[in-house]
């Protein structure tokens, strides 16, 4: 798990583990939410009785036991794919269990939705806003929502500029959610050449991340750009959960990238649950390493250090001029 000791992870646990108050969703293609290393840390609504066919908590959804599965309407966000449960591997694997891997945070709880078939392609924009929505409302009825991980980029769901798509996502960040997006796998500029969506909106509770590699260097997929990329974060070599009978395997992108962050988030929200998305994702930005090898690459010109992050916060502060409104 070269990628935790790359972020310092464990200088980080000194201070705090996680927290099961804390919950992230993870927007992809399902969970194997019965893993032996995940079952600990998914989150299940309190508000709902399973398979009871009877939508108990009134939320417009029957069953929402575990999340909720937009691609084929039902309540089983059951991964049929993979790409989902390596993602919920890195953000929060149970730690100090004695089996398997350990995320970013030990502790937290994984929301479930679900986006994909088995093919992990075929989703639309339609369904990525009905999912924004979901976890939006889910938020505002009290869930502790605190970062939503999007591994994903391009067609089918996010072919370009739509704004009822980053409305949707931008509504989740007024309601208190960060969303932690990978930049993409197409080994381009995004600020000169084709913009990567959702990492290309240009939105205060949007955190784009690029890919690292073991020698802290762009993975050679990775996309990048010096203002439409926030960050780098571990992406090449990763190992985490997977929905097969090997149970763990490594897999490389963008898509392993952003859940370092997201769990980096979650963890910095556990140590201090009054940050706002905005602070969080100052605090993840002002507190990267930075390395030559980014410099003008991203934003930061650096990688995510989620120790230094729990230790030099960054408490954004905004107060309305009324003057402006007269």
């Amino acid at each position: 798990l070269y990628g935790l000791a790359k972020i310092f992870a464990p200088a980080a646990w000194d201070l705090t583990t996680g927290s099961a108050e804390t919950v992230v969703a993870v927007i992809d293609t399902g969970i194997k939410y019965d893993h032996e290393d995940l079952a600990a840390n998914i989150w299940t609504n309190p508000g709902e009785i399973p398979g009871n066919g009877i939508d108990d908590d009134g939320n417009g959804f029957v069953d929402d036991y575990y999340g909720y599965d937009f691609f084929f309407n039902d309540s089983d966000p059951l991964d049929e794919h993979g790409h989902g449960t390596h993602v919920a591997g890195t953000i929060g694997a149970v730690g100090n269990n004695g089996i398997g891997v350990v995320g970013v945070n030990w502790n937290v709880k994984i929301m479930t939705i679900k986006i994909y078939d088995s093919t992990g392609y075929g989703t639309t924009s339609a369904m990525l806003i009905n999912a924004y929505n979901y976890v939006r409302m889910m938020k505002n009825r009290g869930v502790n929502i605190r970062a939503a991980n999007h591994s994903y980029s391009g067609c089918d769901e996010a072919c370009g500029y739509d704004q009822a798509t980053k409305d949707a996502l931008d509504a989740m960040g007024d309601a208190g959610i960060l969303n932690v997006i990978a930049a993409g796998n197409g080994s381009r500029n995004i600020d000169t050449a084709e913009p990567a969506f959702p990492a290309s909106y240009t939105s205060p509770s949007v955190l784009s991340v690029a890919a690292s590699n073991a020698n802290d260097e762009k993975a050679v997929f990775s996309n990048f750009g010096a203002t439409g990329v926030d960050l780098a974060a571990p992406g090449v070599g990763i190992l985490s959960t997977v929905r097969t009978a090997s149970k763990y395997s490594s897999l490389s992108g963008t898509s392993m990238a952003a859940p370092h962050a997201a769990g980096a988030a979650a963890l910095l929200s556990s140590y201090n649950p009054s940050l706002s998305p905005e602070s969080l994702k100052a605090t993840l930005m002002n507190t990267v390493d930075p390395l030559a090898n980014w410099n003008g690459i991203v934003k930061t010109g650096g990688r995510l250090n989620i120790d230094r992050a729990l230790r030099n916060q960054t408490v954004c502060n905004f107060t309305l001029n009324k003057t402006v409104l007269l």
